[in-house]
C-alpha cells in the first residue's frame, strides 16, 4: 500500500534507502491491528498494535509522527502502477477496508486466470480426462499456491504472468516461430518486470523453445531467427529496468540482500562461505515436502504438524511413482502423460525455482545473519510440481493404489486449510475469539463484501465442487472399477 500511495502521491519510483511511507498513509493504517512481530519492529511505534491487544479493553495509542523507510521500495514499479488507479478509485486513504479490498479482489482474479492456464496445460498433457480432473483439482485446491497471492502485493500479477509464459512455452509445438516467439519473449519480460524471481523462467523458456525446434524439425536458420527473436523481445522489455538497475543498485536485480551485500564490500568469496554453510539435502528437502504446503500471511500460520507430515508424505508417494515410471519400473497399459518430457519440463522449472530460492537464502543470511527466503516465492512452479506428484501417484501398478496420491492431497490440502483458517487464523486474527464471534469481529475490519457469510459460502462451495469433481473423475477411469470411492 506504501508504494501505491507514494506513487499517487508523486508518480515517482520508490528508492531503496531514499522512499518512506506517506505519512498520509501511516496515519490511517495505524489505526488497525497488525501482527505482534510487525507492532514490534515496524509500527508500534507510530501507535499500532498487535491483534491482541487491539481487541481487549485496553485504551489504543494515539497516532504517532515520523519516519518509516517504505518496504520493498526496491520494487519494480510496473504492479503498483497498475493498481493504483483502483485503489484511488475505492477510496484510498480515507476508506482502507474498500481499498484493499479491492485490491485483493483483483489479485484473487490474477491467481484465478493463472489457475486456468495452468489447467488448460494439465487438458493437454495428461492423457484422460479422469486423470486431468484429479490432476487439475490437485491444483485448485493446493493453498500455497492460492492463499499468498491475495496480499497486496505483486506475487499475484507475477504469478500469473508466469503462468502464461509456462502456458505459452507448452503449445510452443506445431505454432508458427516468429509469432509464438515474439509472444513468449515479451510476456517472459512482463513476468521479470512483475517479480524478480521469474528470472528463474529462463531455463525453462529456453529447453522448451530447443524442444519444439527439435520436434518441429526446423531448419536451422528458422531456429535461429525464432530463437533471436524471442531474446529481442524478451530484451526490449526489461532492458530499461535493468540499466536502471545497475546505474542505482549495481546489479540486474533490485534484491535488496544483495544491494546490502554490496554497498557493505562483502565478496563472491563471502557468498560461497555462506553457502557451505547450509545444509542444502535438508533446505531443498524442507522446502518442496513441507514448506510449499501451507504459510498463511505474514502471521505465518500454519496448520500444524500432522497436516504436514501427512502432506509431506503423500507428496513423497507420488515423486517415487513419477521416478519409477520414468524409469520404466512402473507400467500402465496407458501412461499418465502424453510424453515423458512434460516431467523433465515440469522438473526444470522447479530446479530452476530452487536455485533462484538457494541464492536467495544465501544472499539474505549473509546480509541479515539469517535466511528470510519465503517459501511463497516459489509459487508459480507448484502446478507444475503438482502435475508430476499426481501424474506419479497415478503411475502405481495397482489400480487400487493409484487414486491414493491425489484423493490424500486433496484432503490433506483442504482439511490442512480449513484447520488454518478456524483453529489458527480467527483466533490469532480477533484476539482469540472462535468461529462466528470471530468472523464478525472481522467483518468490522472489512467491507460488507468480505462479511462472515461469505467466508461460509465459499469454503462449502469449495467442498461440493471438489466432491463433484472427484465423483466424475472417478466416473471416467475405467481402470478403476469397483475400487472407486462411493459416490
Amino acid at each position: 500500500m506504501g508504494y501505491v500511495v507514494h506513487l499517487l502521491e508523486t508518480g515517482q519510483p520508490a528508492i531503496l534507502g531514499q522512499t518512506n511511507v506517506p505519512a498520509s498513509l501511516l496515519r490511517e493504517v495505524v489505526k488497525y491491528p497488525v501482527p505482534k512481530r510487525v507492532a514490534k519492529l515496524q509500527l508500534g511505534h507510530f501507535g499500532a498494535v498487535d491483534y491482541q491487544r487491539y481487541w481487549s479493553s485496553e485504551p489504543l495509542p494515539a497516532p504517532q509522527s515520523g519516519v518509516l523507510p517504505l518496504y520493498e521500495s526496491q520494487h519494480s514499479w510496473w504492479y503498483y502502477r497498475l493498481v493504483a488507479p483502483l485503489f484511488s478509485s475505492l477510496g484510498g486513504n480515507t476508506n482502507l477496508p474498500a481499498s484493499i479490498g479491492g485490491l485483493r479482489l483483483l489479485n484473487l482474479g490474477f491467481e484465478a486466470a493463472a489457475v486456468w492456464l495452468a489447467l488448460g496445460v494439465v487438458g493437454r498433457v495428461v492423457r484422460t480426462r479422469g486423470d486431468a480432473i484429479l490432476v487439475g483439482l490437485v491444483i485448485a485446491v493446493h493453498p500455497l499456491f492460492l492463499i499468498n497471492g491475495v496480499r497486496v502485493a505483486n506475487d499475484a500479477l507475477g504469478i500469473f504472468l508466469a503462468t502464461a509464459v509456462i502456458a505459452l512455452c507448452f503449445s510452443m509445438r506445431g505454432s508458427p516461430g516468429i509469432g509464438r516467439s515474439v509472444a513468449v519473449g515479451l510476456v517472459t519480460g512482463f513476468a521479470i518486470l512483475a517479480k524478480a524471481v521469474n528470472f528463474a523462467l529462463l531455463p525453462f523458456v529456453a529447453m522448451a523453445w530447443i524442444n519444439s525446434a527439435f520436434l518441429d524439425r526446423r531448419s536451422t536458420p528458422q531456429t535461429f531467427l525464432s530463437g533471436t527473436v524471442l531474446a529481442v523481445a524478451l530484451l526490449s522489455v526489461i532492458q530499461g529496468e535493468v540499466r536502471t538497475n545497475l546505474r542505482q543498485y549495481g546489479g540486474l536485480t533490485t534484491m535488496q540482500e544483495a544491494i546490502r551485500n554490496r554497498q557493505e564490500g562483502r565478496t563472491k568469496a563471502d557468498l560461497v562461505q555462506t553457502a557451505r554453510s547450509f545444509r542444502w539435502d535438508v533446505r531443498i528437502r524442507r522446502l518442496w515436502l513441507s514448506d510449499s504446503f501451507l504459510v498463511g500471511g505474514w502471521s505465518r500460520q500454519r496448520p500444524g504438524r500432522a497436516w504436514t507430515t501427512a502432506y509431506s508424505w503423500v507428496v513423497t508417494a507420488g515423486l517415487v511413482g513419477a521416478i519409477f515410471a520414468m524409469a520404466g519400473i512402473f507400467k500402465r497399459t496407458e501412461p499418465v502423460l502424453h510424453s515423458r518430457l512434460t516431467v523433465l519440463l515440469c522438473a526444470l522449472l522447479c530446479v530452476s525455482f530452487t536455485g533462484g530460492l538457494a541464492y536467495h537464502m544465501v544472499q539474505s543470511k549473509l546480509a541479515w545473519g539469517e535466511p528470510t527466503t519465503c517459501p511463497w516465492y516459489a509459487s508459480a512452479s507448484i502446478p507444475w510440481f503438482l502435475i508430476v506428484v499426481v501424474a506419479g501417484g497415478l503411475s502405481w501398478p495397482s489400480p487400487r493404489l493409484r487414486l491414493v496420491v491425489p484423493l490424500a492431497l486433496t484432503v490433506t490440502c483442504l482439511g490442512g486449510e480449513w484447520v488454518t483458517i478456524w483453529n489458527r487464523m480467527l483466533p490469532t486474527y480477533s484476539g482469540g475469539a472462535t468461529g462466528l464471534p470471530a468472523l464478525q469481529r472481522l467483518a468490522t475490519l472489512q467491507p460488507p463484501l468480505f462479511g462472515p457469510v461469505t467466508i461460509i459460502v465459499a469454503e462449502l462451495g469449495v467442498v461440493v465442487l471438489a466432491t463433484l469433481l472427484l465423483a466424475i473423475a472417478c466416473g471416467t477411469r475405467p481402470d478403476m472399477g469397483p475400487s472407486c470411492p462411493p459416490r
